[in-house]
C-alpha cells in the first residue's frame, strides 16, 4: 500500500568518453596540391567512431580513409586542392561521433599559389669545332613554396647536334649537366638553342648560343709492333698495327697494302678507326720463295694518307 511504497534505484547507463588526435594539426600546401593527416581514436571500451569535417573551403575536398573506424585505429585525412582554390588559411574541425557523443579537433590548412618557376645556366654560350662537344649546367628554381618536379628539354637543335641531360627529371633545387654533341658534318655557324624547364603547367626556358667552327683537319701516323719478323715456311707472324691521331677528331681509315710477295696472305680489317688498334696476320704458304720482303700498309682518309713497312723474313 502507499504507506509501504519504497523507492527503487536504477544504475545509471553512461557512455564511454572517447578521443580524437591528429599527426599533424596544420598544412601548407600549393594549390592544385594534397596533404594528408592521420587522426588517431582512443576510447575505455570498443565502439564505432564516425568522422567527418567542417569548414573545408570552396575548392577543397576532405576524405577520410577509412569514413569510420573502431576505437583504437586511425584513419587518414586527405585534404585536395584544386589550382583554383582561393589561397589563405582555413580552421577545418574534424568531428567524431559515437553512440550520440562528439569529440572534435582542429585543422589549421593554409593553401598558398605556386612559385614562380625559373632556370639558369651556368654558361650561355660556346664555341667548339664540328666533331666535339660544348657542356653547361642547368639549375631549376622556384620562387616559394617546397621543391617540386621538373622536366629538362632542348629546342632548335641544328643538324648533326644533340642535346643530352644527366638528369632530364630533377626536382628544383638540384642541377643538370646539358651537353650538346656536334657531328664532324655539323655545318658551322651559330645556333641559339632553347633549354626549357617544366612542372606541370609551369615553364621557363634560357637560351644557349652554341657556335660550330669547320672540323679541324685530322692528321694521324700508322705504327706497326714489331716492325719486322722471321717465320718459317708455312708459318705465320703476326704484328699490331696502331693509328695515332696528331691533330683534328678522330675517324675512320681505310686499309690497303702492297709489297706482298707470292705465296704470303695477310688478314686483318679493311678499316680502322684513329686512335685505335687491330692486329695484322701474315701467313706464309710452303711454297713462297726465301727471302726478305718489305710490305707497306697504308691508311687513307680524306686528302690524308700514312704508311707503316713490317719487313717479313722466311
Amino acid at each position: 500500500n502507499a504507506n509501504n511504497a519504497c523507492a527503487i534505484s536504477l544504475p545509471t547507463v553512461t557512455t564511454q568518453p572517447f578521443a580524437l588526435s591528429l599527426s599533424s594539426a596544420s598544412a601548407t600546401v600549393v594549390q592544385g596540391t594534397a596533404t594528408s593527416t592521420s587522426v588517431a581514436t582512443s576510447a575505455a571500451t570498443t565502439t564505432t567512431i564516425a568522422l567527418t569535417a567542417s569548414g573545408v573551403p570552396a575548392g577543397v575536398t576532405a576524405s577520410f580513409s577509412p569514413v569510420s573506424v573502431t576505437s583504437g585505429s586511425a584513419s587518414t585525412l586527405t585534404f585536395s586542392t584544386t589550382a583554383s582554390t582561393t589561397p589563405g588559411t582555413y580552421p577545418i574541425v574534424v568531428t567524431g561521433t559515437a553512440n550520440g557523443v562528439t569529440q572534435t579537433v582542429n585543422f589549421s590548412l593554409t593553401v598558398s599559389a605556386p612559385g614562380t618557376l625559373g632556370l639558369s645556366l651556368s654558361t650561355s654560350s660556346a664555341t667548339v669545332s664540328a666533331g666535339l662537344s660544348a657542356s653547361t649546367v642547368a639549375s631549376p628554381t622556384i620562387s616559394s613554396g617546397p621543391a617540386v618536379a621538373t622536366t629538362l628539354t632542348a629546342s632548335g637543335l641544328p643538324t648533326g647536334v644533340t642535346a643530352t641531360f644527366a638528369p632530364a627529371s630533377l626536382n628544383t633545387g638540384a642541377t643538370s649537366t646539358v651537353t650538346f654533341a656536334t657531328a664532324t658534318s655539323t655545318a658551322a655557324g651559330t645556333y641559339s638553342i632553347t633549354v626549357t624547364v617544366t612542372s606541370d603547367a609551369l615553364t621557363a626556358s634560357k637560351n644557349f648560343s652554341l657556335t660550330v667552327s669547320a672540323a679541324a683537319a685530322s692528321t694521324y701516323v700508322l705504327s706497326l709492333s714489331p716492325t719486322a719478323g722471321t717465320t718459317a715456311l708455312g708459318g705465320t707472324l703476326q704484328s699490331t698495327l696502331t693509328s695515332t691521331v696528331s691533330t683534328g677528331a678522330g675517324q675512320l681509315v681505310s686499309l690497303s697494302a702492297s709489297g706482298i710477295p707470292s705465296g704470303v696472305s695477310l688478314s686483318t680489317s679493311t678499316t680502322l678507326k684513329t686512335g685505335s688498334s687491330l692486329t695484322v696476320r701474315f701467313q706464309v704458304s710452303t711454297s713462297a720463295k726465301h727471302g726478305t720482303y718489305a710490305i707497306t700498309l697504308k691508311g687513307v682518309t680524306g686528302a690524308q694518307s700514312a704508311t707503316a713497312v713490317y719487313t717479313i723474313t722466311f
